[in-house]
């Protein structure tokens, strides 16, 4: 079985007290509670409204009163996902508090806003932890493959794409998978998936990014959509989790994008080629999602924050207390002559430092302010996952 690790398992190892873990669908917050966590009793909230404890079926109330007599004793606990545990059992997990530690862990954002609301008996009781997809930092760090890290940082795809090579071969396999996933997400937010919904998401995956020219994608589509209702409908899928906004520089608009590389591939899939009609898959836009994950390493090393500048076809932009670097990245070699051009054009575009990104060869180092190629991205990949890593993992 291949597992990745994460740095995550460092944050809900040490967790003292109370703490919610929450994020989208399949991204590994089962797992890693399981297998980081420490704890006396792990209960797991079944769609039928019961409790899971090891292999034995119980009543929802009598497992959290199992919980609270835990937290009691001063003893450890976690409930998994804790979004389906109705309300009414809110007042008995806060009878608990301050004793013992609990983790909750949810896929819900709708969870996470009533827990909060000010009528919530659990207002002000845990400290929040976001978990994503596997930062790729720590994928990279371990698998050493730019694709591959893409792909297995959302973990569901581990099963069924061993190498990325077999992408095109197994889209269809990984567009059915995806489409389960986002089905999943819905219903756990007691939403329905409607056409707009799905359009919005297939507009993303062929590249269109701002809630304008999402709303004419629609339109065209038959969709009498505006781009306030196009926009309204971006923001609820980046509160899902299926959707990142990565900021503009220089202005005060968002960059959309699918955040998952293997959500967008098999989207793309769908939305330009028609797989689920059995027609064979082109092409897929790889180039564009290692920008994208590359850009958010140098951003991760750098202390920064990755952008995008919607003009001038400049790959990655990171911002620091230094200023902004702008990154041509390529998957194959970069010639003298190209870096060159490169570096002019990232200049042209108003950035004070140009930086050049190679996957396949270190790119030439006397043209630009900063050039890496792939081991040295390994190797930054490396310093940053032993940063957060010190050999704590899967104590269960």
């Amino acid at each position: 079985m291949n597992i990745l690790k994460r740095r995550e398992c460092g944050r809900v190892a040490g967790a003292a007290g109370w703490l919610l873990v929450y994020g989208r669908r399949k991204v590994g917050k089962t797992f890693t509670l399981r297998n980081c966590a420490r704890y006396d009793l792990y209960i797991t909230v079944t769609r039928s409204g019961e409790a899971l404890i090891g292999d034995d079926l119980w009543r929802l109330d009598e497992a959290l009163r199992e919980v609270v007599k835990t937290l009691k004793r001063g003893g450890s606990a976690v409930v998994d996902e804790f979004q389906r545990v109705p309300e009414r059992y809110w007042d008995l997990v806060a009878s608990a508090h301050p004793h013992g530690s609990l983790i909750i862990s949810g896929s819900s954002f709708g969870m996470l806003r009533k827990i909060f609301d000010s009528r919530s008996p659990l207002l002000g009781l845990f400290d929040v932890y976001k978990m994503g997809l596997i930062k790729y930092a720590d994928a990279l760090a371990q698998l050493r493959d730019f694709q591959k890290a893409a792909l297995w940082r959302d973990p569901w795809t581990i099963s069924i794409v061993a190498h990325p090579r077999e992408a095109e071969e197994k889209i269809y396999a990984l567009y059915m998978s995806a489409m389960g996933l986002i089905g999943e997400v819905f219903t756990e937010e007691e939403r329905t998936i409607t056409k707009l919904y799905q359009v919005v998401l297939s507009a993303l995956a062929e590249g269109e990014w701002n809630s304008a020219v999402v709303a004419n994608y629609a339109a065209a589509r038959g969709l009498d959509v505006t781009a306030s209702t196009a926009s309204a409908y971006l923001n609820r899928l980046v509160e899902m989790g299926l959707v990142e906004k990565i900021p503009i520089y220089g202005s005060k608009r968002s960059y959309h994008r699918i955040s998952s590389t293997p959500l967008r591939l098999a989207l793309y899939a769908e939305a330009k080629y028609h797989i689920s009609e059995g027609r064979a898959p082109g092409p897929l836009p790889w180039g564009v999602e290692l920008q994208f994950n590359i850009g958010e390493l140098l951003a991760e090393a750098k202390g920064g924050q990755l952008a995008y500048l919607s003009h001038g076809d400049i790959d990655a932009v990171v911002i620091t207390a230094e200023g902004a670097v702008g990154y041509e990245i390529k998957t194959g070699p970069i010639s003298r002559q190209e870096a060159r051009r490169a570096v002019e054009k990232i200049r042209r575009a108003g950035l004070p430092r140009a930086g050049l990104v190679s996957l396949a060869e270190e790119p030439p180092r006397d043209v630009a302010d900063e050039a890496y190629g792939p081991q040295q991205l390994v190797e930054m990949a490396q310093s940053i996952f032993k940063t957060f890593t010190h050999g704590n993992f899967y104590q269960h």
